[in-house]
């Protein structure tokens, strides 16, 4: 039977400011991104840019249940 990592914290948290916040994404770099999902830098930079854009109307779907049913 396998453990869950962390899990004796699971359902916790611990309040943080906005400097320790902005602390803790430092390592998150877009060629960390690329490296994790396998999807090339300048790809992700993209569709950042696409995000990011007020004229670029973009619809997200993150739901088991929109593309289950």
């Amino acid at each position: 039977e396998l453990k869950a990592e962390n899990a004796a914290v699971a359902n916790t948290w611990t309040d943080i400011g906005y400097e320790d916040y902005v602390e803790f994404l430092k390592p998150y770099t877009l060629e960390h991104a690329a490296k994790e999902s396998g999807v090339p830098a300048e790809r992700l930079k993209a569709l950042a840019e696409l995000y990011a854009d007020p004229k670029v109307k973009v619809m997200s779907f993150w739901t088991m249940g929109f593309n289950q049913h």
